[in-house]
C-alpha cells in the first residue's frame, strides 16, 4: 500500500515549470541563452620573453665583472714617516699595553711578594703561584702578540695602513700555539742552516757574512709565504725564488732595509747601552720594529699582489 503523498508523479507534477532564484516566482519563460565561449590566450616563447625586464639586477653581480684592486687609504704623512707611526693608533697602542702591561704588573708582583716574605714567610705560598701564573700568563702574551704581528701582515696586504682592530676576534689556544709554530719552525729552519754550517765547515769571515746575507735576504719572503699560505708549504725554497724572481727590484728596496734596520738596532742595543737595561730597551724596540716591519712586508704584498701566486 502506498501512500499518495509521497507518489512520485504527483510530487513532480506539483512543481513549477521555472523558478527565478531570485524573487522565487515562477516563470513559463524559456531559458536565456548562454554567450559563446571566449577563445583562450595561447602563449608563445616571444611572449614569454617579452615579460621579462631587460634590465634586472643579476643575482651574483660579482660573478659577472671583473674583481677589481681595493683602493687604498691615503696617508696623512709622507710614507717614509707614517710607517713609524703605524702602530700608533687605538687598536695597536691597546695590544702593545695588554701585552706589555699585564705581564710586567705580574712580574713586579711577584717579586714584591719574594721581597716581602723574607720578613713574613707565609706570602712565599702566594709567591709560588703567582710566579707559575706570571709565567703562563706571559707565554700566552707571547703567542697573542705574534699572532697579532701576523694579523698586521694580513692586514697590510689589503691595503690598511693602521694596525686592525682585533676585539671582536679571539683566537683560540691551539690557533695560537699552530701559527706560532709555523712562525718559529721558520726562524729555527734559517737558524739551524746558519749554526749548521759554520759548525761544519768553518768558513772565513768574509763567506760568514756572505751566508748571513743571503739568509737575510730569504726571510722576508718566507715569513711571507708562511702567513699568506697558513702552512708549512711556505718554506719551500723553490716558490720562494720564484717569487723574488717576480718581484725582484721591488723585494730588494723592502728586504735590504729591513735587514739592515734590524742589524743596527742589535748593534745599538746591545753595544752601547748598560747590561741591565740593553735587554729590555732591546724587546721594546724589537717588538715596535716588528710590527713597522709586518706593516711594510704587508704593503708590499699589497702592492706587487699581481706578481705573487702563492701556489
Amino acid at each position: 500500500m502506498t501512500d499518495s503523498a509521497f507518489d512520485d508523479q504527483s510530487f513532480l507534477g506539483h512543481l513549477p515549470e521555472d523558478v527565478c532564484s531570485d524573487t522565487g516566482d515562477a516563470t513559463s519563460g524559456s531559458a536565456p541563452e548562454t554567450p559563446p565561449p571566449q577563445a583562450l590566450n595561447r602563449f608563445n616563447d616571444a611572449d614569454m620573453l617579452s615579460e621579462i625586464p631587460e634590465e634586472e639586477d643579476p643575482l651574483y653581480p660579482e660573478i659577472l665583472q671583473p674583481r677589481q684592486k681595493a683602493p687604498s687609504l691615503k696617508r696623512p704623512f709622507p710614507w717614509f714617516i707614517d710607517i713609524f707611526l703605524y702602530p700608533l693608533n687605538r687598536s695597536g697602542l691597546i695590544n702593545l699595553a695588554v701585552t706589555f702591561g699585564v705581564p710586567l704588573a705580574l712580574i713586579l708582583l711577584t717579586l714584591g711578594c719574594v721581597m716581602i716574605a723574607k720578613a713574613m714567610p707565609l706570602l712565599i705560598f702566594v709567591a709560588v703561584p703567582l710566579a707559575m701564573g706570571s709565567a703562563i700568563v706571559g707565554l700566552l702574551m707571547v703567542l697573542y702578540l705574534g699572532w697579532y704581528i701576523t694579523e698586521c701582515v694580513r692586514s697590510s696586504s689589503e691595503g690598511q695602513i693602521r694596525t686592525p682592530d682585533t676585539i671582536g676576534q679571539t683566537p683560540g689556544i691551539m690557533e695560537l700555539f699552530a701559527l706560532c709554530f709555523q712562525v718559529c719552525l721558520c726562524a729555527m729552519v734559517f737558524l739551524g742552516m746558519k749554526w749548521s754550517f759554520h759548525a761544519t765547515f768553518m768558513p772565513p769571515a768574509w763567506m760568514t757574512h756572505v751566508l748571513d746575507a743571503i739568509l737575510a735576504f730569504m726571510l722576508p719572503i718566507t715569513l711571507l709565504s708562511v702567513i699568506s699560505l697558513e702552512s708549512i708549504r711556505g718554506l719551500n725554497p723553490l716558490l720562494n725564488l720564484k717569487l723574488i724572481g717576480n718581484t725582484f727590484l721591488p723585494y730588494c728596496s723592502v728586504a735590504i732595509p729591513l735587514y739592515l734596520a734590524h742589524r743596527a738596532l742589535f748593534m745599538v742595543c746591545l753595544g752601547t747601552l748598560p747590561s741591565g737595561i740593553n735587554i729590555m730597551i732591546l724587546v721594546l724596540c724589537e717588538v715596535y720594529g716588528a710590527m713597522v716591519s709586518a706593516h711594510v712586508l704587508g704593503r708590499f704584498a699589497w702592492k706587487q699582489q699581481d706578481k705573487l701566486f702563492w701556489e
